[in-house]
């Protein structure tokens, strides 16, 4: 390796040790660089770590961190993985109250009451109907 090459590679390494000071830089992140190196290659993995850590920039590192982790738990290695990880909880649907019902009771006058609705009101179109403007294109339909 020549000077400028190792120069180089030291002056990259500094920020990653003053992240790791800082608390930035977790175990997590560890974990993750070589495995999207691995599945990626070296220069894809490398830009989608990055992409990773500018996450961080708007969530907090923190947070990120705990994405990772998840993301990692369960063997995915990819970018999209983990920002789906930071936005998981607010893509939760909302908890829908449980009928009581099974697949058997189909028919049961419970069932059918709770799948009930009243049937629209129509009467309103009527006056649709005779709208000066509706007699005029009648009219003109009629030629």
């Amino acid at each position: 390796m020549c000077w400028s090459a190792s120069r180089e590679l030291s002056l990259a390494r500094a920020p990653l040790a003053q992240w790791r000071a800082e608390g930035r830089w977790t175990r997590a992140f560890d974990q993750l660089w070589p495995k999207l190196q691995l599945r990626h290659g070296t220069q894809a993995g490398t830009r989608q770590m990055i992409e990773v850590l500018q996450l961080g920039r708007r969530v907090g590192y923190p947070k990120l961190s705990a994405a990772i982790t998840q993301a990692l738990e369960l063997g995915a290695t990819d970018a999209g993985a983990v920002r789906y990880w930071l936005s998981a909880s607010a893509l939760e649907a909302a908890s829908v109250p449980p009928t009581g019902l099974s697949l058997n009771d189909v028919n049961s006058p419970q069932a059918v009451a709770h799948f009930t609705r009243p049937l629209p009101q129509l009467a309103a179109y009527d006056t649709l109907l005779e709208s000066p403007a509706m007699q005029a294109s009648t009219v003109e339909a009629s030629r």
